[in-house]
């Protein structure tokens, strides 16, 4: 995927669409930034004095939105996926020993939920 393959968000949508637009797109940017990329690319830090890492990031998606779609906005009662912190920072962020494959197959998860919880809240709505 390019830039240019990316659906930009909507500037002119309603609230749902603009949120959902915005969504898509960045998690699209995030899937282009991660593609072709071996486990171990993935798992290597930006720069040398920061944890952040490409698969630190996809993890964080997912339990943000997990945490967004299911617990804020369907009242689930959900377990944090990479619980506790280390050194100040979101578990999720310490990838040494991280399963690859897993984290994303979260994120697809979170994302797929994320989309079905937004349908019925429109529904909802009606």
């Amino acid at each position: 995927m390019t830039d240019d393959q990316r659906i930009p968000p909507s500037k002119v949508a309603d609230d749902r669409a603009s949120l959902t637009s915005f969504l898509d797109y960045q998690r699209a940017t995030l899937a282009m930034k991660c593609q072709g990329l071996t486990g171990e690319q993935l798992k290597r830090k930006a720069i040398p004095t920061s944890g952040l890492t490409l698969l630190g990031l996809v993890r964080h998606a997912a339990s943000v939105e997990r945490s967004w779609f299911r617990f804020a906005l369907n009242a689930e009662d959900v377990r944090s996926l990479w619980p506790g912190q280390v050194d100040g920072t979101f578990a999720e962020f310490h990838v040494e020993d991280a399963d690859v494959d897993e984290a994303f197959a979260v994120w697809r998860c979170a994302g797929a939920l994320d989309g079905r919880a937004v349908a019925e809240t429109a529904e909802g709505a009606r």
